[in-house]
């Protein structure tokens, strides 16, 4: 089940790569960014309602301290990400920025392993070397 999950998330960042392309070809990126976050809020309000009314419970809502904390970091960071990849995409090919951007997992893999104490097995770290070595060669023209 696991494995078929993982194949819709790729299928659908493979749209949303190409979907934001086409947007783009458009509208400007403070557009698409606009757009993005009406449709985004959209769909989080009923998620929202739905989580607050589980999580709440009869002790109430409370989430730690950490939790806030993190979440901050993580939804700016991806915030930041997300404006930014509009102005690359306008100028860049779908295909080049998706490719490039999609090695993301390598920073946090790194991030854990010097944080979180997380091991990384040899073939992680020569998966890393390939990555790497996969992005001179996008680069090359």
């Amino acid at each position: 089940m696991a494995t078929l999950l993982m194949v819709v998330i790729i299928i659908c960042w493979g749209i949303w790569g190409f979907a934001e392309k086409k947007a783009l070809e458009h509208g400007t990126p403070w557009q698409t960014l606009f757009a993005s976050l009406v449709f985004k809020t959209v769909f989080s309000l009923p998620l929202i309602a739905l989580i607050f009314y589980f999580i709440a419970g009869p002790q109430g809502f409370f989430i730690k301290q950490q939790v806030w904390l993190w979440m901050f970091i993580a939804v700016f960071t991806n915030g930041v990400a997300i404006i930014v990849i509009r102005f690359v995409l306008k100028k860049w090919g779908a295909g080049i920025v998706i490719a490039l951007t999609a090695v993301y997992p390598i920073i946090t893999m790194i991030l854990a392993f010097v944080f979180l104490k997380e091991h990384l097995a040899l073939t992680q770290v020569f998966g890393i070397g390939i990555t790497t070595l996969g992005m001179i060669f996008l680069n090359l023209k």
